[in-house]
């Protein structure tokens, strides 16, 4: 079942100013399916912090720690609902 607020991830991961948002949607045919955003922040010299989906060479390294928290995270939740799918 899709969040009841469907611009708030089920789920986020972050480490330094790398994040991960999981969010729970639900396909055409009814069934649910997640999706995953990465974001790095940064903070403007005004003090602003801003969001973008692009990265440097240096934070791959924190990048790919995120990715495969959020892909342990789904891979959880999967494998409950097909435990759950095939009783």
């Amino acid at each position: 079942m899709p969040n009841e607020n469907p611009n708030k991830p089920e789920k986020s991961f972050r480490l330094g100013n790398i994040s991960a948002s999981i969010f729970l949607n639900e396909a055409e045919s009814g069934r649910d399916f997640r999706s995953v955003t990465f974001q790095r922040s940064y903070r403007t010299e005004s003090g602003e912090r801003r969001f973008v989906n692009s990265f440097t060479a240096a934070d791959l390294p924190v990048l790919e720690r995120v990715m495969k928290l959020a892909q342990q995270h789904v891979e959880q939740l999967e494998a409950v609902i097909d435990q759950v799918s095939d009783k």
